[in-house]
């Protein structure tokens, strides 16, 4: 299976992305530079063997880097399913490519080894280069050495003021000319690539903030090709990678910690002028004073996905499901708090990790929810249960091994294994003593293997104006296109205050609009029928696309900037 998504889950392999493009770039070329490398990620939790990352096991990167000239966009031609690939614009001007997959052998059918063609359309004209990525052997696992004692919790705990010694395991298959990599991100440490003969680094003492969390990797990477530059295109190179992630907590004696935060995963639309909606994105967040809370919570709404349908397939199975879900929101009080609901079909138990994401999106946002608190509940509105900070929830540890724990104390998590045979659940995300702001639910499908799938999702929320509209990311995964029906429900719903109509945007991954609609009946009403889960009333909103496996953005507002609780809706039809 495949994805390319700005989520939590891909921010390590992009960041070593860069590490690895940083190798010999930087030159006065229009671009300065490309790499390409496939990446087998692990997590380290303990003493013990790394394994792999359950959620991102394998993935394709490629980075452009840009130079002189401005990059207007660019495209990857090459042997295997996935050419040719279209590339995402980053902050900067950079350009990458990102795809997940459960496999190696899907990986290497949709990426095989061999000549890889970039093309480049730029300020300064479109350029092109060839790199051969050479069928090298991958490197050893990169495993690290230290004290088993230091291991607490599944993290790797520092005392940060004092040097301390970070040892790993031999690159015992390495070549003269292959790297070793060492990210801690949002610790300020650059750290070029050390020789494939090192074993240790030395983290001076003051480096890290005592009660602040880092995500880490050690990467072992073989270079696998390699193109000189020209005054068009600098240097590129490929590259084969195994990258362990795992966890530092420093401690020490400090007043006020300061918790460093990832990035939280929604799409990064472009929204049409009429919205003003911005993206979600990384932040490095000051933590607030820890409020009491509030162990009891009894919210209002206890809402279900607002419908259950049984939909009528117009194509064959492709064999591709929805995967992760994550919607961004200002989180208000009583009925408009942010609702997310989901249903698992099929029959086998599936594990999840739910996440109320808040603190860490400050520098992004201002006003953003202070101290999320995240409860989960069935059907019936029972609560199944309940977290506020998710380092003192109970599951920790549970978190933490699922590779993409919060990175701000505040933020609340829940891991849970959740009965199939079309359940339906609801993850509630309020604010700890009615606090309000912007805030994230999200839900990750942490076992793509199961006989289960999420088979639709939706969110319900206050809907206002500006960066306050309901904005809903969903991925598709697998190696085929998904039909789904995305709807956007307003009137119909039995609540005060709803959205009296509500327009609906579909963007994909580069957030470029795809389509919108306003009154389902205007466009696609045939198509919409036949799904099975037609709106009920003419002023909500449908889309019906096959969708290719890739991240996308459901954007709804209201018609003439009204405000109301509206409801995102996503079902895969296949």
């Amino acid at each position: 299976m495949k994805c390319s998504r700005n989520s939590p889950l891909h921010r390590v392999g992009a960041a070593l992305l860069l590490l690895i493009g940083s190798t010999g770039l930087g030159y006065a070329q229009n671009v300065s530079g490309f790499v390409h490398a496939k990446i087998q990620n692990l997590t380290q939790t303990s003493s013990a063997a790394p394994v792999a990352n359950p959620v991102s096991p394998f993935q394709f990167g490629s980075l452009i880097t840009a130079g002189t000239a401005t990059i207007n966009s660019a495209t990857l031609t090459f042997t295997g399913t996935a050419s040719p690939r279209d590339y995402t614009k980053l902050a900067g001007g950079n350009f990458s490519i990102l795809d997940t997959f459960q496999t190696q052998a899907e990986m290497d059918a949709a990426y095989q080894n061999g000549n890889f063609t970039l093309s480049v359309d730029t300020s300064a004209g479109i350029f092109s280069r060839s790199l051969f990525v050479i069928p090298f052997s991958y490197p050893t696992v990169a495993q690290l050495t230290v004290p088993a004692g230091d291991w607490q919790g599944g993290v790797l705990v520092i005392d940060a003021s004092a040097d301390y010694t970070l040892t790993w395991s031999p690159f015992s298959n390495a070549n003269p000319v292959d790297l070793i990599e060492l990210l801690i991100s949002d610790s300020g440490l650059i750290l070029t690539p050390f020789p494939a003969s090192q074993t240790s680094y030395v983290i001076p003492a003051g480096t890290l903030q005592p009660g602040t969390t880092y995500v880490c990797a050690l990467a072992f990477l073989r270079v696998a090709g390699a193109a000189a530059g020209d005054p068009d295109i600098g240097p590129g190179y490929a590259g084969f990678a195994k990258a362990t992630g795992f966890v530092i907590s420093a401690t020490g004696p400090t007043a006020s910690p300061t918790p460093t935060a990832t990035s939280t995963a929604t799409v990064a639309p472009t929204p049409s002028p009429t919205s003003t909606a911005t993206a979600t994105a990384t932040a490095t967040a000051e933590s607030t004073p820890t409020p009491t809370p509030t162990n009891s919570p009894t919210p209002t709404p206890t809402v279900a996905p607002s419908v259950t349908p049984t939909p009528t397939p117009t194509t064959t199975p492709s064999g591709s499901v929805l995967g992760n879900i994550s919607t961004r929101l200002r989180v208000e009080t009583g009925n408009n708090v942010l609702i997310g609901g989901f249903i698992v079909t099929g029959t086998q138990p599936k594990e999840v990790i739910i996440r109320a994401i808040g603190p860490s999106l400050a520098s992004f946002f201002s006003g953003v929810l202070p101290d999320p608190v995240l409860e989960l509940r069935d059907s019936s509105g029972d609560l199944l249960a309940v977290d506020d900070n998710w380092r003192t929830g109970g599951q920790e540890q549970e978190i933490i091994a699922t590779g993409i724990p919060p990175t701000d104390n505040l933020e609340s998590a829940i891991v849970a294994t959740l009965p199939a045979n079309s359940s339906a659940y609801t993850a509630i995300v309020r604010g700890a003593n009615d606090g309000t702001g912007i805030g994230v639910v999200e839900v990750y499908d942490l076992n793509q293997a199961a006989n289960s799938k999420l088979a639709n999702i939706s969110t319900r929320g206050f809907v206002q104006t500006g960066n306050d509209v309901l904005i809903g990311g969903l991925i598709v995964l697998g190696q085929n296109p998904l039909r789904v029906i995305v709807r956007a429900i307003g009137p119909s719903l039995p609540v005060p205050g709803a959205l009296s109509d509500p327009i609906l945007e579909l963007h994909d991954g580069n957030g470029a609009l795809i389509v919108t609609n306003d009154n389902w009946r205007t466009e696609q009403e045939d198509e919409i029928i036949a799904t099975g889960v037609p709106p009920t009333n003419d002023l909500e909103s449908a889309i019906v696309r096959d969708l290719a496996p890739g991240s996308y953005t459901a954007i709804v507002r209201g018609a003439g900037g009204a405000t109301g609780v509206a409801v995102v809706e996503a079902y895969g039809l296949n």
